[in-house]
């Protein structure tokens, strides 16, 4: 089984759980809300190349952060 990555709106964090068969059953393993979404991790980010203008490392950092 595989853990799935869920937005808790009571504690504003991402949470990580294994899934359940019923949505309504999941629980925030940190407060115990019961108000959590799934997040969907399908959609790729586009990518940003903050060295091309700036080869500084505070824009290699960036970038590095952003992969």
């Amino acid at each position: 089984m595989y853990d799935v990555l869920y937005w808790c709106y009571r504690c504003h964090r991402t949470v990580r759980m294994a899934p359940a068969t019923n949505p309504s059953d999941s629980v925030c393993p940190r407060c115990f809300g019961q108000f959590l979404d799934e997040i969907d991790r399908a959609i790729p980010r586009p990518l940003h190349d903050f060295t091309q203008f700036d080869p500084s490392p505070e824009a290699r950092l960036l970038e590095a952060l952003l992969l």
